[in-house]
């Protein structure tokens, strides 16, 4: 399994490495490259990431052009990839590497690459921060090294993505203190690297992630239009449709389940559903959106199949927030959630990946290529073949 898994994620990554000099997208690829401008002002603070590549400029004298910033993004999702194997062996408490799983997760990072320019982006660096945050939360007992990276975690969504940020800092924080794991210590630990960036940013340049914001210039004087309302409808909607899809697939699964001899006419109403959500939301050129659609549908099918009583709550517990992901990173964004969503896929795939362990080894192994093999295809079509904003 791992020869196949592994030529077919090779594949992606020379596919994307070839690109990787090809065009440039003056809209989007033109503000990632503004941002890590160490000269250029960032008057809005939408997005403050741009303070790190000033503090990196600062240090070293070294700025990021273009093909520099497809190139962090490239190392970025390895690295992420990794964090994600650790996800894995932490949640089934095993110190094996699995290869399979390695290139499983390196191939949903990659399909990223079928929507927006190839560079380095706000949604990029929020997906490999997850994939850090998933391999810390998932750990039986945190030490206050685990706490550290927590809050470099969150400080770095802080400036990525302020949404995302807040949003999974309550959640977590709310399940430490349910589980009774976060103390006083804890808590300074996770919050000294944002005041630790905060006021270096502000001595070295007299201005912050903060001082940005509420400035008369900053992100909450002049994005009004962003009301809490509105953020929630705009995600709220691509929920909406994947459920729409998911609940026939789960009735129909648990329908075979409990022995209903025509769980095959509901099966089919679920396709019928499937198919006419993808009409329904086909409304841009990207048709990444169907393969969300399909695997959503397959987890759903997977749920409604489970044995409830042989599955740990943890395991529930982590299938539930890899399902929830996509919807948390979106928050915050006025982007089409069935257009962004494929930039979360991993998270699907390895919620589908951990309800298929059971499988024999053959059904598994047909999960893993497919996936790989989709992955090759959203890459081709999303550098070479359609990229965003017409050809290069």
């Amino acid at each position: 399994m791992s020869k196949i898994l592994g030529i077919f994620t090779g594949l992606s990554f020379v596919v994307i490495l070839l690109g990787i000099n090809r065009g440039f997208d003056f809209s989007d690829e033109g503000l990632y490259l503004l941002l890590a401008d160490p000269n250029q002002q960032n008057l809005g603070g939408v997005f403050n990431y741009d303070l790190f590549f000033k503090l990196f400029y600062q240090i070293t004298g070294i700025q990021f052009g273009i093909i520099g910033l497809r190139v962090l993004r490239l190392l970025s999702y390895s690295a992420g990839a990794f964090c994600l194997v650790d996800f894995w062996r932490n949640l089934h408490q095993t110190q094996t590497v699995s290869l399979p799983v390695f290139f499983l997760c390196l191939s949903g990072l990659f399909a990223g690459y079928g929507f927006l320019p190839p560079s380095l982006s706000y949604n990029s660096l929020s997906v490999v921060a997850i994939c850090l945050w998933l391999a810390i939360v998932s750990k039986t007992k945190l030490d206050m090294k685990d706490w550290l990276i927590l809050g470099i975690v969150f400080c770095t969504l802080f400036y990525v993505k302020i949404t995302v940020g807040l949003l999974l800092a309550m959640l977590t924080v709310g399940y430490f203190l349910k589980i009774k794991a976060l103390q006083i210590t804890e808590v300074f630990v996770l919050l000294s690297p944002f005041f630790l960036f905060e006021g270096l940013f502000y001595l070295l340049f007299q201005e912050s992630g903060l001082t940005r914001m509420l400035s008369e210039f900053g992100f909450l004087h002049q994005r009004e239009d962003y009301s809490l309302f509105s953020l929630i409808k705009y995600t709220a909607v691509g929920g909406f449709w994947v459920l729409m899809v998911g609940v026939p697939f789960w009735i129909a699964s648990l329908a075979k389940k409990r022995g209903f001899q025509y769980y095959w006419l509901i099966l089919t109403l679920g396709i019928i559903v499937l198919v006419t959500v993808f009409y329904a939301t086909f409304i841009t050129s990207e048709w990444s959106h169907g393969v969300l659609l399909l695997t959503f549908a397959g987890i759903s099918w997977q749920l409604g199949s489970e044995d409830t009583s042989s599955i740990t709550s943890r395991r529930y517990l982590f299938v539930t927030t890899l399902m929830l992901l996509p919807f948390i990173l979106h928050f915050g964004s006025n982007v089409y959630w069935m257009r962004l969503g494929i930039h979360y896929w991993v998270f699907w795939l390895l919620a589908l990946g951990i309800l298929v362990q059971k499988k024999n080894p053959i059904f598994q192994f047909r999960y893993y290529t497919i996936a790989s093999f989709t992955s090759i295809v959203l890459v081709t079509f999303g550098i070479w073949l359609s990229p965003f904003e017409g050809p290069f």
